[in-house]
């Protein structure tokens, strides 16, 4: 299992988790501009290209962490 976890959208799995831990704490209005800029930062990562391009191609994503 953590094979599987290691070799998908790792930086995406850091996001969640940052984000589920100050949800516990921060106001909905903060959260939610925590949440676009994780998206923002997402967004522009190799994976995150990468990804999107694997959907429109119709193939499996290959996530490298960058």
């Amino acid at each position: 299992m953590a094979e599987q976890f290691a070799q998908g959208p790792t930086q995406a799995y850091g996001e969640i988790k940052r984000l589920m831990l100050s949800a516990q704490q921060a106001p909905l209005e903060q959260q939610l501009e925590l949440e676009t800029q994780a998206l923002v930062r997402l967004v522009k990562t190799e994976d995150s290209r990468g990804a999107l391009q694997a959907f429109l191609d119709k193939q499996a994503p290959i996530y490298e962490g960058r």
